[in-house]
């Protein structure tokens, strides 16, 4: 059950590959339209296929029709799990109002980046993260969850490959973000936009290691940190209950294609 944005329906067609080759059965496959007032026919079609587990992303929507999962159920849910968006303050509270923290507790799980939470990047994002507080009250909230970071990374890497190549065209800096990600041969490390300038404006060649660590882009754009599992306690902390390294994920991604 994800979103009918674009943002959600990239997970789908990847997960429904990975997920059949391993041996499981999707049910049933429901792009819904984001911020409907009532899902009650989706959830009936939903229901009537009997599914073990729910696999969602729908920002905005979710506790509107997780409540009719529960109502129609008689009360009961069916255990969901979330991408790394579900992992959210706000999701949480939306989803919480709608079916009762104890169901968020006992039926939910989600998978974050696996991200350490450490370094000098990572200060320097929780020092702008603090600081960012006084406009956005909630903001403190994010500093332990691996989408804000990969995002944040992403911005900063981005903006050095615009200094880079003396560009804000995007097919002339695009590029450029491998090469600032990856680094090349005698790149110097960098860990803030600030630093990555200074360097670039040196005549050197940088690689960037962010809040989130180092990365390495393969031919497909794709970094691979690993994975977390997590679940929330009642005050929506998101509490670590397994790990797939990227070794692991790894061996994922080959089986399932």
């Amino acid at each position: 059950m994800f979103g009918n944005d674009i943002g959600s329906q990239a997970f789908v067609a990847p997960a429904t590959a990975a997920f059949t080759k391993l041996g499981g059965t999707i049910a049933i496959n429901q792009p819904i339209t984001l911020g409907a007032s009532s899902y009650r026919t989706e959830v009936q079609a939903m229901l009537a296929t009997h599914p073990d587990v729910i696999l969602t992303e729908a920002l905005g929507s979710a506790g509107t029709y997780l409540k009719e999962v529960k109502t129609q159920n008689g009360g009961q849910m069916i255990p969901f799990i979330g991408t790394s968006a579900t992992i959210d303050p706000t999701w949480f509270k939306q989803v919480s109002d709608a079916i009762g923290v104890d169901n968020i507790t006992k039926f939910y799980g989600g998978v974050d980046l696996g991200y350490s939470f450490s370094g000098p990047a990572y200060d320097e994002f929780l020092t702008n993260l603090n600081a960012a507080a006084s406009q956005f009250a909630d903001a403190p909230k994010y500093k332990q969850r691996g989408s804000t970071l990969h995002l944040y990374d992403g911005i900063i890497m981005s903006a050095l490959a615009m200094v880079a190549t003396n560009s804000a065209d995007r097919t002339v800096y695009n590029p450029k973000i491998i090469d600032i990600a990856n680094g090349v041969s005698g790149a110097q490390i960098v860990n803030t936009y600030k630093d990555g300038v200074a360097a670039l404006k040196a005549g050197k060649s940088i690689r960037f290691e962010g809040a989130a660590g180092e990365n390495n882009f393969d031919q497909y754009n794709n970094s691979q940190s690993g994975y977390i599992l997590v679940t929330y306690d009642k005050d929506g902390n998101e509490v670590k209950v397994g790990q797939l390294t990227p070794q692991q994920t790894a061996t994922l991604i080959a089986a399932g294609g």
